[in-house]
């Protein structure tokens, strides 16, 4: 009887034990378990966040503010590929170096136009929108030509569902577009009133060249006796302002800001050193004033413009603008559109 007991007592120890070296196997298995799930959750969600960092995330990106209101990355992009795929529909070069910067500064004067002409009751109906919608996708015709004018309002309709089938722009959208642009042209004519028809002005020549490089050589050719207006016929051609000889004619101040100091405070009949602007180099010689003159209407026209940048910088100014625009942004817009456009 006494070994029968002593049996079972042994079992119940060898069973205990098994138990006891289970529970033992399964807590050193346990964390095992739980790192290999964490291991293959990180495994797995690395391309997510990859994903979500690279494609999502960027395009929720605040890249404009304008007082209270904000645009996002996403959108800039919208209007730049719209943009890119009108230029290439029409045949022009997409210029990606440019574009995507020239589109981010036309939105952030929209968005300044916007909250900004209502404070001088510059104000654009539907009707105007109306009209330059059909001023800029109406059919070219002569007067002879319109003898079938319910088959020219036929080709306005499908031209312009065209236009925005090439842009994915909705009608909304694009109206919103058009009414920035006339709200622009009412402030240039607005700001334009002031100016005098009468202004002190010197009579300017200049060359322009597109490298730094070019304009030192031909200044040199001066220093050695070189004709100004033959260099010009030379180095510049078609320039939008001077004729074939770099005559521009009376320039009052405030249209060239970037050359006032030079060509105000120099002799007549000299030449400057290059002077680097914004966009080009520039060689100038004035020839008479400064002296009160009447404005030429190409004068007239800069100095509108000029007023209309200024007072939209200055609205820069009260509104407190940020833009927020790097170099990765331009990266991940530029590969977002060459995929669009080809």
């Amino acid at each position: 009887m006494a070994n029968i007991n002593n049996e079972s007592k042994n079992r119940m120890t060898l069973r205990e034990q098994h138990r006891l070296s289970q529970r033992e196997s399964n807590k050193r298995t346990l964390p095992i378990i739980i790192f290999t799930i964490i291991l293959l959750m990180i495994v797995l969600l690395i391309p997510a966040i990859g994903y979500y960092w690279t494609y999502v995330m960027p395009e929720n990106k605040v890249v404009i503010s304008v007082g209270e209101t904000e645009i996002q990355l996403r959108d800039l992009l919208k209007r730049t590929k719209a943009n890119a795929a009108a230029e290439a529909a029409f045949g022009s070069e997409v210029k990606l170096s440019l574009l995507p910067f020239e589109t981010l500064n036309a939105m952030t004067d929209h968005e300044l136009l916007r909250q900004t002409t209502p404070t001088i009751n510059l104000y654009v109906t539907s009707d105007e929108i109306d009209q330059e919608i059909r001023n800029v996708h109406y059919p070219r015709t002569t007067t002879a030509d319109q003898s079938d004018k319910d088959a020219l309002d036929r080709e306005f309709v499908e031209t312009y569902q065209s236009y925005l089938n090439i842009t994915k722009y909705s009608d909304k959208e694009y109206r919103d577009l058009i009414q920035m642009g006339l709200l622009r042209t009412k402030l240039t004519e607005y700001l334009g009133d002031r100016i005098p028809t009468i202004a002190n002005s010197v009579n300017l020549k200049y060359i322009k060249f597109s490298e730094i490089t070019m304009a030192e050589q031909a200044y040199q050719q001066l220093q050695s006796g070189a004709d100004f207006s033959q260099l010009a016929r030379i180095y510049m051609k078609n320039d939008a302002y001077a004729d074939d000889n770099g005559l521009v004619g009376w320039v009052p101040e405030g249209a060239f800001p970037e050359l006032d100091p030079t060509i105000f405070n120099m002799e007549l009949n000299t030449f400057s050193e290059p002077i680097l602007t914004n966009q080009n180099s520039v060689i100038v010689q004035i020839t008479a004033g400064p002296e009160p003159q009447p404005l030429q209407e190409k004068m007239t026209k800069i100095l509108k413009q000029n007023a209309t940048n200024s007072w939209l910088d200055e609205q820069r100014d009260k509104l407190n603008v940020r833009i927020d625009f790097n170099s990765q942004d331009y990266q991940w817009m530029v590969e977002k559109i060459n995929r669009y456009v080809s």
